[in-house]
């Protein structure tokens, strides 16, 4: 399916070129079909960093947002009045970035709230003081590599994450936050 923003970095060699995606403040970005996401970007080669800001409200088919780097680190931030809701609500994938999700607004998949992928060196941090919710609240597989999850929000379905080092990797809730893993509340 046809996604509603494309951003791809298509120079074919190494290079430090940025992506930056700022949605408006009270905005929809809809992208429905099958297959599509509502903001898809892709850095390629390159080492510079992908930004993405969510301000309003995205559905899409399969993504809200599908951000994928080999080396830049990927952020992707939204306001306290934004509302991801799709199958998965981000997805993001690399070899050897940082991949970061600052949530303060609401974040639902279906299926996936967060998915987050890294085959390399790259490593995944999830800053929550709104809500994440999907049957997979975070769905990580990492390469030995650190994963954070620092809560202060509420995040509502199951935590797996594979492949992560267990000796810099955290789930930090703090005193107002609230993790609802699956049949009991915490």
């Amino acid at each position: 399916g046809a996604s509603a923003i494309v951003a791809r970095n298509s120079l074919g060699v190494a290079n430090t070129g940025t992506i930056t995606v700022i949605q408006n403040a009270g905005g929809t970005i809809s992208a429905g079909s099958a297959g599509a996401a509502g903001v898809y970007t892709d850095s390629g080669q390159s080492s510079g960093a992908t930004m993405i800001v969510i301000n309003g409200a995205v559905n899409a088919g399969a993504a809200g947002v599908w951000a994928l780097s080999t080396a830049g680190d990927v952020t992707v931030q939204t306001g306290a009045a934004s509302a991801i809701n799709s199958v998965t609500g981000v997805h993001l994938a690399t070899v050897d970035g940082g991949l970061k999700v600052a949530n303060a607004g609401s974040i639902i998949g279906a299926a996936n709230a967060v998915t987050m992928n890294a085959s390399g060196v790259g490593t995944g941090t999830i800053t929550n003081s709104g809500t994440i919710t999907g049957a997979n609240a975070v769905l990580g597989t990492f390469n030995n590599t650190s994963f954070m999850l620092n809560n202060s929000g509420t995040v509502n379905g199951a935590l797996n994450v594979t492949g992560s080092d267990v000796a810099t990797s955290r789930v930090i809730n703090d005193a107002i936050g609230r993790l609802n893993f699956g049949g009991g509340v915490s």
